[in-house]
């Protein structure tokens, strides 16, 4: 079964896929290229947050890691020593 929609005019149901109106004559204009640059944007905002996201995990990840390195190779006399 075909996916059907409301004409705009006089609001039968017809085809998505139809150029017009069959009742009606009326013109049906299909918004594909702004769904697709829709659909585009929408996709590099996303990546955008997951690189970002990403690259600020890694690098606390590192800083942590040398903070913990610094306690690990620092020599207990330099600890201990008061």
């Amino acid at each position: 079964m075909m996916p059907m929609i409301h004409c705009p005019k006089c609001k039968k149901k017809i085809s998505e896929k139809a150029d017009k109106c069959p009742h009606c004559g009326y013109p049906v204009k299909r918004n594909e290229k702004l769904l697709i640059a829709f659909c585009a944007v929408v996709s590099l905002v996303c990546g955008l947050i997951i690189a970002i996201t990403l690259v600020s995990l890694f690098q606390h990840r590192n800083e942590r890691k040398a903070v913990t390195e610094s306690f690990v190779i620092a020599p207990k006399s330099a600890i201990f020593a008061r």
